[in-house]
C-alpha cells in the first residue's frame, strides 16, 4: 500500500465519474475508478453494489457521480445524497 502524501481526495477529483471514495481510518481514503457503462445503464444496481461492497469490506464509502452529487453508504447499510462530495485526507493506493 502506497501513500500519496501529497495528494488528497481533492486533488484526485477530475472529469472522470463516476468513481468511489473508501475510507480506510479518519483522514485515509482510497479512490476506486469504476465503469461508466455500468452507471449509466442501471445506477441502481451500482448503488446495491456499493452497498454490499460497503458491508463486506465494513469501510464507509461514496459514489461520486459528479462534482456536486455524493451517494454515501455506510457499512450498516444506510444511503445519504448529499450535494458535496468528500475532500481533504490522504490518499492512499
Amino acid at each position: 500500500m502506497k501513500i500519496k502524501e501529497s495528494l488528497t481526495v481533492k486533488d484526485k477529483h477530475s472529469n472522470k465519474y463516476p468513481y468511489l471514495v473508501v475510507r480506510m481510518m479518519s483522514a485515509v481514503y482510497q479512490i476506486q475508478p469504476l465503469p461508466l457503462k455500468l452507471y449509466l445503464e442501471d445506477e441502481g444496481k451500482m448503488v446495491s453494489f456499493i452497498v454490499e461492497y460497503s458491508k463486506k469490506k465494513d469501510k464507509r464509502m461514496c459514489l461520486v457521480t459528479s462534482p456536486s452529487r455524493g451517494i454515501y453508504v455506510e457499512p450498516n447499510g444506510s444511503i445519504k445524497i448529499m450535494k458535496n462530495i468528500p475532500s481533504g485526507g490522504m490518499i492512499i493506493e
